[in-house]
């Protein structure tokens, strides 16, 4: 008697297809099948990072590919941060003490760094970086003696300044400048010293004194 065997068929196994990128081949172990007509995930739906400033570069973590018509946000061009007020009046400055020169008017002020009337001293630096700054001086002076103007930072730190010796007969016009690197909440002040023995003015002058002015340049 003759004995038939049909072989029992292999049940196959269809599976959601796990299938990576990578940077090398490889050959895998699984022996599950994917049906011919299944669905790869190469794309998903996540936004691109927007991309900022001084953002570093990375390799990125996530197994799917871009799209090739995707888009990355961007932050709107940076507009300048700067700021440039003045006083309209002439201002008084007692022999042998430091005054804050008042800015009681401003012709520049692009990021909230100056109050005409609180504090009015001061620019106030809001976004962080690094500044050019400066101010633009002119007034009398006496016979003796030495003058002074500095840029102060937050009340405690002179950052720039210029001094010259007394002369009699006209103070002329003084420039302080310096870069430096300011914190958010940092301020500066506009300060003017002497010590000849008499007070002298400052005097306005318009575009030339008393100017005092700050320019994000990095």
């Amino acid at each position: 008697m003759a004995i038939h065997v049909t072989p029992i068929p292999k049940l196959t196994s269809y599976v959601t297809s796990a299938n990576t990128f990578g940077t090398t081949g490889t050959a895998g172990s699984s022996n599950t099948s994917i049906r011919s007509d299944a669905a790869l995930a190469v794309f998903n739906a996540d936004v691109p990072d927007a991309i900022t400033f001084s953002q570093a570069g990375g390799t990125g973590a996530v197994n799917f590919a871009s799209r090739i018509d995707h888009l990355h946000a961007m932050a709107a061009t940076p507009g300048s941060i700067l700021c440039r007020v003045y006083n309209n009046t002439d201002q008084s400055v007692a022999s042998a003490t430091a005054t804050k020169l008042a800015m009681n008017a401003e012709q520049l002020d692009t990021d909230t760094m100056h109050d005409p009337t609180t504090n009015n001293s001061r620019i106030t630096i809001n976004t962080a970086g690094q500044y050019l700054c400066g101010i633009n001086i002119q007034g009398d002076e006496g016979s003796s003696g030495h003058q002074k103007n500095y840029i102060l930072l937050n009340n405690s730190t002179i950052i720039a300044n210029v001094e010259t010796q007394s002369i009699g007969g006209g103070w002329g016009r003084q420039n302080v400048i310096t870069l430096y690197d300011f914190d958010v909440d940092d301020y500066i002040e506009a300060v003017s010293y002497q010590n000849t023995g008499s007070t002298v003015t400052v005097t306005y002058s318009a575009y030339a004194s008393p100017i005092f002015w700050a320019v994000m340049v990095a």
